[in-house]
């Protein structure tokens, strides 16, 4: 799933990301009427989907969670593959030029770091805060 501006157009659980209408991020059930799609905003008032400006992130399902986590591992797996077949192309152990690094401990530093980016770019796709944590 990724944030878009195109309005739902099923009935569900969606996170919706609204800054222009002073609105926080949160989670809001979408329902449908005559009328068109719906969100309830609270003391029996509601907003058609059609007149609010957000972004929209669903619909959110029981197993969503599992499935960013295991898109986001296969992700770090072809990242993890890419970075071997780097190293076979250039001789195995004997790589050192042009990343710098002749042991298995910095290539290991090497896709840390990239991977380090990967969770950063996903975090900040998703608006979740800061994925730049030093792990040990």
């Amino acid at each position: 799933m990724t944030w878009t501006s195109e309005k739902p157009t099923v009935a569900g659980w969606y996170w919706m990301r609204a800054p222009k209408c002073g609105w926080r991020d949160c989670v809001v059930w979408v329902d449908k009427d005559e009328d068109g799609f719906y969100i309830d905003v609270g003391d029996c008032d509601s907003e058609y989907v059609m007149d609010i400006e957000a972004e929209w992130l669903g619909p959110i399902t029981p197993d969503s969670y599992q499935h960013g986590r295991a898109a986001g591992a296969r992700e770090c797996v072809e990242k993890v593959r890419a970075r071997a077949a780097l190293w076979r192309a250039h001789g195995g152990a004997k790589i050192g030029f042009p990343y710098g690094h002749l042991t298995v401990e910095g290539e290991c530093d090497s896709i840390a770091d990239e991977l380090g980016k990967f969770a950063q770019a996903a975090q900040d796709e998703k608006g979740v805060g800061n994925a730049n944590i030093k792990m040990s």
